[in-house]
């Protein structure tokens, strides 16, 4: 059997967002592309309940397949382990400057360090079958992007953060 199939894949995306979820409060983990038309159809879709554009925030972590690259196995050359790159968009909405002084920007960054820590205490992720499935180390495809559009919620102004995580996958054998 090949280390990597469509069931792995999917499994591995569901591990990141019922372990990722309950990390960080109010956060929502969208583990397929998803664009919603407004911020009360994020929040509907999401579980959330609307209450206002003050109250209701968009807070998301979306986890999509980026690409792959077969890495030599010599143990079961025709089974090669495989590097799995997820795109994991952390998206905050804009807040102005609270009375306490800190900002929706400060959330954001305080979201990412809580999300890597985690990981970084969590490398395995899941046993299906004959498959292994670990991870790297998260990392940023690029600089912070501050106030500007969201990408997927309509209407909706906050930063983000674009960063990656590669996952290994590899048959028992392999491992």
């Amino acid at each position: 059997m090949k280390a990597l199939t469509a069931t792995v894949e999917k499994n591995t995306r569901a591990w990141f967002k019922s372990e990722l979820e309950p990390v960080i409060p109010g956060l929502t983990v969208v583990s397929t592309p998803y664009y919603f038309t407004s911020k009360q159809d994020f929040i509907k879709q999401s579980g959330g309940t609307w209450v206002n554009d003050e109250q209701s925030r968009v807070n998301y972590l979306m986890i999509n397949y980026s690409n792959f690259v077969d890495v030599y196995n010599e143990i079961c050359e025709d089974n090669p382990n495989v590097l799995v790159t997820y795109r994991m968009q952390l998206f905050k909405e804009f807040e102005e400057v609270r009375t306490d002084g800190s900002h929706s920007t400060d959330d954001l960054v305080a979201q990412f360090i809580a999300i890597k820590n985690y990981l970084l205490d969590h490398t395995d992720i899941l046993t299906i079958s004959d498959t292994v499935v670990s991870h790297r180390n998260i990392f940023q495809f690029e600089n912070a992007v501050l106030f500007k559009p969201c990408e997927h919620v309509v209407k909706c102004i906050g930063d983000w953060l674009n960063l990656g995580i590669q996952v290994e996958v590899k048959s028992k054998e392999a491992a």
